[in-house]
């Protein structure tokens, strides 16, 4: 079983050397790796030469999208294993995922988390990663939907679906995301692998994370749930998540309601906390066990500004599907 490793790039000579060696160290014989340029202004494309002769590029900037498709095109192998630029995998991957896919043809494909040791040291990129760690821990083994930062997929099932959606998402966005409710649609299976673990080196900044949420995830994420309303979504959108961020917004109008009305109000505030907090409990354990206390009320106000601009980002997203459907049926 040949498996064709795909990384898709853009200005990543910073960390490709690193994400790329660990690519090297985990490989046979048979594994072939592939590294899609796309459009990069830095020295990375020269850099991946130095691992692989197939070396694919995009002239222009075209998204991961359409550089995972493009390298899923030239791929030889039975097995399309997809790895982001930023990303480092551990040494028994390849191995792994032979033996997932001889062992359980059942399945299309199989994706992995990050694991609980980021690189970057900083708080935002610790609260990042390891909250994605978290949910990938917790959610459902059997999946309802596909990550591709290290998930990999068998290559005729890809094919059958058409792969990304490069037209629809230019940008690193939820391609992945909508790709895995594509393949669900199907009726192929899909499994989370929650020791299949791998390295992320991205440094996030505040900035970032909020851009990123917002413009990337919870607007186009938004979106795909509503006008497709009969999908199941197990990643982060549980009931516990609705509920929190309902809490968010108590506990944030209560405190301008204590601050221009009355002091009282100021109990609904804490009531909210104590929501978000107690229905996030084990979370919050996680960080505790993993960061300290300090961390945890960073987290916090991080949560609660998350379920504040996703939920208002979704609730803006229902607005406009409705409103649109109500313009179309006057037409």
């Amino acid at each position: 079983m040949r498996i064709s490793v795909i990384v898709p790039v853009h200005n990543g000579a910073d960390f490709l050397n690193r994400s790329l060696q660990a690519i090297c160290d985990a490989k046979n014989d048979e594994t072939e790796i592939i590294v899609v340029d796309d459009g990069s202004t830095d020295a990375g494309g020269e850099l991946a030469s130095r691992y692989t002769d197939k070396v694919l590029r995009l002239e222009k900037k075209s998204g991961s999208a359409c550089a995972r498709n493009f390298g899923a095109v030239e791929a030889d192998g039975e097995i399309l294993f997809f790895v982001d630029a930023d990303v480092v995998v551990g040494r028994d991957s390849i191995e792994f995922l032979e033996n997932f896919f001889r062992g359980e043809p059942q399945y299309a494909a199989v994706f992995g988390s990050y694991d609980d040791a980021p690189a970057e040291t900083d708080f935002f990129s610790q609260y990042r990663n390891l909250i994605h760690h978290y949910f990938h821990q917790l959610s459902p083994a059997e999946a309802e939907t596909f990550w591709s930062g290290c998930g990999a997929v068998r290559k005729d099932v890809f094919q059958a679906v058409n792969g990304y959606n490069g037209n629809l998402y230019s940008r690193p966005s939820i391609e992945d995301i909508e790709f895995g409710y594509r393949l669900r649609e199907e009726g192929y299976r899909i499994r989370l692998e929650k020791n299949f673990q791998a390295k992320h080196l991205k440094k996030w900044s505040f900035r970032n994370i909020i851009r990123t949420d917002i413009f990337y995830r919870a607007l186009p994420w938004s979106r795909l749930l509503v006008e497709n309303r009969g999908r199941r979504h197990t990643l982060n959108a549980d009931l516990t998540q609705k509920i929190s961020a309902g809490a968010a917004w108590l506990t944030v109008l209560s405190v301008l309601a204590a601050a221009l009305v009355t002091r009282e109000f100021l109990f609904a505030s804490l009531l909210g906390l104590a929501v978000i907090f107690g229905l996030n409990w084990q979370l919050h354990k996680f960080f505790w066990r993993k960061k300290g206390p300090v961390f945890v009320v960073g987290a916090l106000a991080m949560q609660i500004l998350y379920y504040l601009y996703s939920s208002l980002v979704f609730a803006a997203c229902v607005f406009e599907f409705y409103l649109w459907r109500k313009f179309r049926g006057k037409e």
